[in-house]
């Protein structure tokens, strides 16, 4: 398949794939700033409620749906350049990390460049190519640097830790060299240590030996963190206590993280930049009247009692200051978002009996009065669909990005061999302007929708 094959292909998939995503945007509606958070317990004031919200919000016209546009004010832009071996490259196909970052953290913008490479070492070797070892290694220094970065994350060791620890010394040279070089860019280093090892069944290795090697690089790494002055990561240790016999595995084969291993590594490796805000919303009914007790990570902005025919008994809308955290992916055994950053929403004084939660008039989650009162966890939602567009949209831009950097036939494009068809070599930055649109999309999914609720009393048996 010659370059302006595979490239028109790939760029009409694309287009398709920018105008729905666009769409979709433009049609559930994006907000302004979030307002601030209200602490204190406030007795909201009775509502002149409509005649749809009163039927239960069937009408189309009860729910604000109109499109507001991303933030017209100037965003402050971080740009991040990933660099490492396997686990940095393969994280492209999962998304949760730079998932975590847009949804928690709407206000600012973040340009992520995934310069992972498999096999690849602290001197660069697997980036030769056809050259000599040294090209690797200045081939990695020049992508760094076209990434403009604010921050760099640096992820070896678990190809070196094979080496054991006569391998250490030539690794830590290595890392120095590279931590010097990247320190000139003036971007801030993120230093993180390997993922552990798990056991996958497979037959002759010695999972403790393996780890216990590991270990020395992992240690190594954290030195040197200290030496440079640098930000450090500890998955080895964060990602170590995860692991259980009879557990989920984090692995697909004992080395290579999972999509779980990448959920899970997520707050981890984001914790530099972003830090998830816990969501709690706490109301009450005080003889008929709706009370706000507590807020925090959303703002409400009107909220109601109702009384027969309705159907609900108590209605609100609020407007979240960020997304929730990515779902974590399907499996067995059925994980959890870790409660730091769990939604949970509480309701007191409600009559004895089951209700059931809506949102955007989708049911969320049916519980009995006491156990709303004390305090249920959102787990579905809008809001998390939406976080999951957000993934799907960084894994698509980190693809098109992909084929930017590393395009095929590279060796006919820029090699050795483009007398062939190197004059193709000029469609490889028509990928810029779609990388782009696609980043623009992923930030107006990142903002907060404001959101209809509705807690609905079910009839009796």
């Amino acid at each position: 398949m010659t370059i302006l094959s595979w490239r028109s292909w790939l760029g009409c998939g694309v287009m398709a794939v920018l105008i729905g995503l666009t769409a979709v945007a433009e049609t559930r509606g994006q907000t302004d700033q979030p307002a601030s958070q209200g602490e204190a317990a406030v007795e909201a004031p009775a509502v002149e409620t409509s005649a749809a919200q009163a039927n239960g919000g069937e009408d189309e016209d009860d729910v604000d749906e109109t499109p507001v546009e991303a933030p017209a004010t100037e965003v402050p832009t971080v740009r991040v350049a990933l660099v490492g071996s396997t686990f940095i490259e393969r994280e492209q196909q999962y998304g949760y990390w730079e998932t975590w970052l847009a949804a928690s953290q709407p206000e600012q913008r973040f340009i992520v460049r995934n310069l992972g490479w498999s096999g690849d070492n602290v001197q660069g070797e697997s980036r030769a190519g056809f050259g000599k070892p040294r090209d690797g290694y200045d081939k990695l220094i020049e992508q760094v640097r076209s990434a403009r970065p604010d921050v760099v994350f640096v992820a070896y060791g678990t190809n070196a830790s094979f080496e054991g620890a006569q391998g250490l010394s030539a690794f830590r040279s290595g890392l120095d060299q590279l931590l010097r070089d990247l320190r000139a860019t003036g971007a801030r280093l993120v230093l993180v240590s390997p993922p552990p090892f798990e056991d996958a069944g497979v037959p002759g290795v010695d999972i403790l030996a393996r780890n216990a090697d590991l270990a020395l690089y992992a240690a190594a790494i954290r030195e040197a963190a200290d030496d440079w002055e640098a930000e450090h990561i500890d998955l080895f240790g964060g990602l170590a206590s995860a692991i259980s016999p009879g557990g989920r595995r984090l692995t697909d084969n004992g080395m290579h993280l999972s999509a779980y291993g990448y959920w899970l590594a997520a707050p981890l490796m984001d914790a530099p930049l972003a830090k998830a805000q816990p969501w709690r919303l706490s109301l009450a009914l005080d003889q008929g009247r709706p009370v706000i007790k507590r807020s925090t990570g959303t703002t409400v902005i009107d909220i109601a009692a109702h009384v027969e025919p309705s159907p609900a008994i108590l209605s609100w809308s609020v407007r979240d200051a960020a997304l929730p955290v990515p779902a974590p992916p399907p499996g067995k055994p059925v994980a959890e978002i870790p409660a730091s950053v769990s939604r949970v929403l509480q309701i007191q004084g409600l009559p004895p009996g089951d209700y059931e939660l809506r949102i955007d008039r989708q049911v969320i989650a049916t519980a009995p009065a006491e156990e709303w009162a004390r305090g249920v966890t959102l787990k579905i939602g809008p809001d998390y669909a939406q976080v999951e567009q957000i993934r799907e949209a960084v894994i698509k831009k980190n693809e098109l990005f992909f084929h930017r950097w590393r395009p095929q036939n590279e060796t006919y494009l820029f090699g050795f061999r483009k007398h062939e068809q190197g004059q193709n070599a000029r469609e490889i930055p028509q990928f810029d302007p779609l990388v782009a649109e696609m980043e623009e999309v992923i930030f107006r999914l990142s903002q907060p929708q404001r959101r209809y609720y509705e807690l609905r009393r079910l009839a009796d048996e």
